[in-house]
């Protein structure tokens, strides 16, 4: 009996590190803000850079739109093999016009499956500026190259 618990939970550990292993890598596609933003959709990009064993994920963010972009360190957490929060942490390059602040964005992300081999991301995102809320929106992305 204990071979047999011992065996079912090494499965279960193997099945979630293999879901886990799709989260990473360069995801890109737009972040939409609902109505009242500056615009109504940007380019994002979501680069997971590490995964920890425990399912704690690092890298950085990155979201442009005409002439204005910023690119963000973000911390986060996958949680029961599909879902991923994250929370950026700070804002490490930027370039935007006189008065506006880019948003801080924390969220929820999920590993949507589309067929064998290929996984979209997508959820909801809220945000904070240096000095008031963020209008929320969604999130839409799927495994890419960066940027040129």
């Amino acid at each position: 009996m204990k071979y047999l618990i011992f065996s079912i939970l090494c499965i279960l550990s193997l099945s979630l590190n293999a879901q886990e292993d799709h989260f990473g890598g360069v995801w890109v596609g737009e972040i939409t803000q609902n109505e009242g933003g500056y615009r109504s959709d940007y380019y994002f990009e979501f680069h997971v850079q590490e995964i920890t064993d425990d399912g704690v994920v690092n890298g950085k963010t990155y979201v442009k739109v005409d002439s204005i972009f910023a690119t963000m360190d973000f911390s986060g957490r996958i949680q029961s093999g599909v879902y991923l929060q994250f929370a950026e942490k700070e804002i490490i390059n930027s370039k935007k016009f006189e008065g506006m602040d880019w948003c801080i964005k924390r969220g929820q992300l999920m590993l949507i499956k589309v067929e064998e081999g290929v996984f979209r991301l997508e959820g909801y995102w809220q945000g904070q500026t240096e000095v008031s809320s963020c209008i929320p929106g969604k999130i839409h992305l799927k495994k890419g190259k960066p940027r040129a």
